[in-house]
């Protein structure tokens, strides 16, 4: 059996794969109205219903049929090829359904093969076979030709299965054995412009577990590289001693004075057997962290969840990979499920995370000082098991999307920084294991991959107007 069997839309269709769209949906910004791309000013508004320029005798002409504003310039016309006043836009006519209506605002209609800012139109256009479970989704450019790819795990098989996409279509698939039971997925690079390598984690006990490394040859072939000798709950990787090269962190609890021992290893390219140096992390061992330069020095910081009160918690990594200060980001009970990405707009990474047992999403705005500027809730229909960000409506403002504990996917729109809007929704089935973003059809809107591990499927949500 080909274990990549895919559904796509008739547009992505390549000899290797067969057709079979499963949801379509769309999305319209408030009041059924997209937002306007054009420049109001004050012509064009009769602000007063007197017209200045009238000559009459009377002085004024309470009943100005001439359609000028107070300035004397025309009021805008709908239909006349110029986007002005408070026109959203203008194509030259009064027909509706042609992407600009006869009251010249955006036509908001999924399916119709037109782009229209504030539009999220979304459905399930890809899905692969990945055997009995599916634990693990990655987008990534694997091959470094510019095309974003995905890269799937097979646990029960103990392989991963990568598809490479070329000029926004499904291109080539090829299966790769992994060492361990591949239940953790990471791609990094080396350096940019870089083919990443994979990083595939196995969990033992749990919660410890290790990372097999799989090498990329250059071209998206992966084989198993030199082993990472050591193990961890959790480990994470990122850049933490400001110097070259890739840095691990991994904390496991001690039966000593330190309670909870960290190991920076720096630079996993050369010193993989000498462990650069071990601090205490106390009070507790984080259920989680996510690496996330915050102060901008150049160095990854640390946000971790602590496992008793399931609180944030930020370490502020100082030179030489060990931590200079740490604390609090929030006292709200959230899940291991976090993600750390600048939605405000003022490149700090900020902190997208899942109050327990609540249907919102917590949003806490960063500054490099570092601390908490500010904090947004955005509401949704039921609770959430993970969420991540992206730009699904190609307007430039960072959107998030999220899944639900009632086997939903849910695009929450920006209307403006950190101010969103549930905008769309798409059934999965499946309460899924893990969700990656990424542009992989190449029409400047971002698309959503989901691990669904009761179906042992990976699908991919295609923006698609």
């Amino acid at each position: 059996m080909n274990p990549f069997s895919f559904r796509i839309p008739p547009s992505l269709i390549s000899p290797l794969f067969t057709v079979a769209l499963v949801t379509t949906g769309c999305a319209q910004g408030p009041d059924g109205i997209a937002p306007s791309n054009a420049v109001g000013d004050s012509q064009g508004t009769d602000t007063d219903g007197i017209d200045t320029d009238d000559t009459d005798a009377g002085g004024t002409d309470t009943g100005d049929s001439g359609g000028s504003s107070s300035t004397g310039a025309p009021d805008p016309v709908c239909g006349d090829g110029v986007v002005e006043g408070d026109e959203a836009c203008d194509d030259g006519n009064l027909d509706d359904g042609d992407g600009c209506e006869s009251d010249c605002t955006y036509t908001i209609a999924c399916g119709d093969g037109l782009y229209v800012p504030g539009e999220i139109c979304h459905s399930m256009g890809l899905s692969a076979d990945v055997g009995n479970s599916a634990s693990a989704v990655v987008i990534a450019d694997l091959d470094a030709d510019g095309d974003l790819d995905l890269v799937a795990s097979m646990p029960d098989d103990k392989k991963v299965l990568r598809l490479l996409f070329e000029q926004g279509a499904p291109a080539d698939e090829a299966e790769f054995p992994t060492p361990g039971t591949p239940d953790r997925l990471l791609a990094i690079s080396k350096g940019p412009g870089d083919a990443p390598d994979l990083f595939s984690g196995t969990i033992y006990g749990p919660p410890l577990l290790a990372y097999d490394r799989l090498e990329n040859t250059g071209n998206a072939f992966f084989w198993p590289g030199t082993p990472l000798p050591f193990y961890g709950a959790p480990i994470v990787f990122g850049n933490f001693s400001g110097g070259t090269g890739l840095d691990a962190i991994s904390v496991v609890p001690a039966q000593n004075a330190c309670g909870n021992t960290a190991t920076t290893y720096k630079n996993l390219e050369t010193s993989l057997q000498n462990p650069a140096i071990s601090w205490c992390w106390n009070p507790e061992t984080p259920s989680a962290a996510l690496p996330a330069d915050v102060n901008g020095d150049g160095r990854d910081d640390l946000v971790a969840v602590l496992p008793g009160t399931q609180t944030l918690q930020l370490q502020v990594m100082g030179p030489g990979g060990v931590p200079s200060t740490s604390m609090d980001l929030s006292m709200t009970a959230v899940s291991d499920r976090f993600a750390a990405a600048d939605v405000s707009g003022d490149g700090t990474p900020d902190v997208l995370a899942l109050p327990l047992n609540e249907s919102k999403v917590m949003v806490l705005a960063l500054t490099p000082t570092p601390e908490v500027d500010s904090v947004a809730y955005v509401e949704t229909p039921d609770p959430l098991v993970d969420v991540a960000a992206g730009d699904f409506d190609g307007d430039g403002l960072i959107d998030l999307v999220a899944a639900s504990q009632t086997q939903e996917l849910l695009f929450l729109r920006a209307k403006a920084p950190m101010d969103w809007e549930l905008a769309h929704t798409i059934v999965l089935g499946d309460v899924p294991s893990q969700i990656a973003v990424g542009d992989l059809n190449e029409d400047g809107r971002d698309d959503v991959a989901v691990a669904l591990a009761g179906f042992g499927e990976v699908r991919v949500a295609l923006s698609q107007p």
